[in-house]
């Protein structure tokens, strides 16, 4: 049973996208997020492909699958935070700077902020 467990294990190795860098330890890298418009692109496919095996059965090779898939959000979902905090920040200074009448400050700021909630939600 180990031995069909193992060779279960190793196919499914096989299947999942060769984009995964397996770590000395044994995990897994997943798809690095280095921006946000590259945060989002790996946010809206991995999800598709964790829906797409949540669709059908979830065994072992689909189990395998997933706890990769989840290595690339966990990136996707920490660079998007780390974002959000910019955007948060941005949008303070807007706020404390119309309070201000500081315009190259709100000009500055806003567009900032208007840049990066528009890779969030793209018209």
């Amino acid at each position: 049973m180990k031995i069909v467990s193992a060779a279960l294990a190793c196919a499914a190795l096989l299947l999942v996208p060769h984009a995964y860098a397996q770590e000395d330890d044994g995990h897994f890298e997943g798809l690095p997020a280095e921006s946000l418009e590259e945060a989002v692109a790996n946010l809206r496919t991995h999800t598709a492909l964790l829906e797409a095996r949540l669709a059908g059965e979830v065994d072992q090779e689909a189990m395998m699958d997933i706890h990769e898939i989840s290595y690339t959000l966990e990136n996707a979902i920490a660079r998007l935070s780390t974002e959000l905090d910019t955007l948060s920040a941005a949008l303070e200074e807007v706020h404390l700077a119309s309070e201000q009448w500081d315009d190259e400050t709100v000009t500055d700021q806003g567009e900032v902020f208007v840049n990066g909630v528009r890779v969030i939600l793209p018209e």
